[in-house]
């Protein structure tokens, strides 16, 4: 706990196009990351909420202050089942391809259930 927007705006102003966040539980961060990913996204970068669990997946059941509905509302997308390490390679593939955003949606839906 406790972490804060620094790590978000350092990759944003490094160039980061799609940080995956091992986030706490189904897909909570803290407010201050919230604040940060909003940012990220509003600035056109690719955020995927990850679980940092060994097991469950991730869906955006709570809200406020940090939580999963928040983060769906900034419009963060779900890994759904997916390991951090196997959202990270798919949605390297991905931009590295060429895909939007919705086509990134699309495939972690399908292969993330």
């Amino acid at each position: 706990m406790g972490s804060d927007g620094r790590f978000v705006r350092c990759a944003m102003a490094t160039g980061a196009r799609g940080p995956v966040f091992e986030a706490f539980g189904r897909g909570n961060v803290t407010s201050a990351v919230l604040e940060a990913v909003t940012e990220a996204i509003a600035a056109g970068i690719v955020v995927v909420v990850a679980s940092r669990c060994p097991q469950g997946r991730t869906q955006p059941i709570y809200g406020g202050d940090g939580g999963g509905r928040d983060l769906l509302r900034a419009g963060a997308l779900f890994a759904g089942d997916l390991s951090p390490v196997k959202v990270r390679v798919a949605l390297a593939a991905l931009l590295g391809g060429g895909a939007a955003r919705e086509e990134i949606a699309a495939t972690l839906e399908c292969i993330g259930g």
